[in-house]
Formats: C-alpha cells, sequence, structure tokens
C-alpha cells in the first residue's frame, strides 16, 4: 500500500511539472519574441517650393507612383509609405516606415527615386538634407 501511494504520488507530481512546463513554455516563448522585437524606422523626406509652383509639383508628385511604387515594393523591409503635399506650407513630403535602418537606407541608392529628385529639383524643389531615418521609441 505504502509503494503503490509513493508510487502514485511521484507520478503525480512528475505529471503536474510536465503540464506546468507545458503551459509555461508558450508564454516564455512570447516574452522572447517581444524582447527580440525591434521598433520599425522611420524614413522623412521633405520638399519645399514656390507657392506658384503648386500644381506642377502636385501633378509630378502624382504621375511618380508610376515608377516609384513597383520599386519601392521590391525593397525589403518596407511597412508603410505616404506621400503627400501641402499648399499652406509648400511643402512636400515622403513617410516611410522600415522594419529597419538598413532597409530605410535602400531609399538612398533607388534608382527611380535619383532620377524624380532630379525632375524635382529641376522644377525648383528644394529637399532638406540630409533625409532623416528616425528610430522609433513607442506606437500604437
Amino acid at each position: 500500500m505504502f509503494f503503490e501511494t509513493t508510487s502514485r504520488r511521484h507520478w503525480l507530481i512528475k505529471l503536474i511539472e510536465m503540464l506546468s512546463l507545458i503551459a509555461i513554455a508558450p508564454m516564455t516563448s512570447l516574452s522572447q519574441r517581444k524582447r527580440k522585437r525591434t521598433m520599425p524606422v522611420v524614413r522623412i523626406s521633405r520638399g519645399s517650393f514656390a507657392a506658384t509652383d503648386y500644381e506642377k509639383v502636385k501633378i509630378r508628385l502624382t504621375t511618380s507612383q508610376e515608377s516609384l511604387v513597383p520599386a519601392i515594393k521590391k525593397l525589403n523591409g518596407l511597412l508603410h509609405y505616404y506621400t503627400g503635399i501641402d499648399a499652406v506650407s509648400n511643402t512636400m513630403t515622403n513617410v516611410s516606415v522600415w522594419r529597419s535602418l538598413a532597409d530605410a537606407k535602400q531609399m538612398e541608392t533607388l534608382v527611380p527615386m535619383l532620377a524624380l529628385a532630379k525632375d524635382f529639383t529641376q522644377m525648383g524643389v528644394t529637399f532638406e538634407r540630409p533625409i532623416i531615418n528616425y528610430e522609433t521609441i513607442w506606437e500604437i
């Protein structure tokens, strides 16, 4: 009788230990994944232009998606990309979100983007330099 009770108790304890490990393991790996996750990088490019050039710049900015969208989609790590223009401040902006700084830096050598920057410069757009890649601190 003592042997049976001790044996059962031993196996019951072992079973509880195994079940607790199984229950804790997914939580441990989830917390490890959260620790390893890096925050994205936000790249912001701004250009300014004369108020009289607003319509011309807006049209060129709109048509730029024909060459830029396919090229940008091929890059590694793109999470979001936004292009905008403001008539009050006479500025245009490209805001992109990337998985890493290395991913964001791909834009520095993207041939269609370099060609487009040249077009805008010839139209009178002045770009802020350097283009900044921001490390994100928090997100919603």
